[in-house]
């Protein structure tokens, strides 16, 4: 997956990460290819099996010199959270495979200003997807 982010020139400003074990395995593969430093990875209490207001909070809290961050979770909260942000005419999602990417984007210059329904859907990826 982070060959594809790499691909699509997707590179993180923060990466964020549950700090469960396969978690923080995945964001530190995906932050050796994608040229991001391991140790920068910010590990976050609050999104081991987070809900999505939870998932919603740590968000909002980003601070506003990031533009592009990355999270790291765990379902069912990633998977409810995404269904949450995006806006009504898109997609419901039933489940969030295992390393799936999400990607989204909002009208706006700060973090703190995301609600539900406003995530304007990119793409969605995931590993079985495609071969590679």
């Amino acid at each position: 997956m982070a060959k594809r982010l790499k691909e699509k020139k997707i590179f993180p400003d923060l990466m964020l990460s549950s700090p469960a074990k396969r978690a923080l395995s995945t964001s530190k593969r995906i932050a050796k290819i994608l040229g991001y430093s391991k140790r920068s990875i910010k590990k976050d209490r609050s999104l081991y099996h987070a809900e999505e207001e939870t998932i919603l909070s740590v968000v909002r809290d980003v601070n506003d010199k990031h533009k592009r961050i990355m999270i790291f979770g765990h379902n069912p909260g990633l998977t409810d959270f995404v269904n949450s942000i995006m806006t009504a005419q898109q997609q419901n999602f039933d489940n969030i495979p295992t390393c799936a990417v999400i990607a989204f984007e909002f009208d706006t210059n700060h973090w703190n200003n995301i609600t539900w329904g406003t995530g304007k859907l990119l793409f969605f990826d995931y590993p079985k997807s495609r071969e590679d």
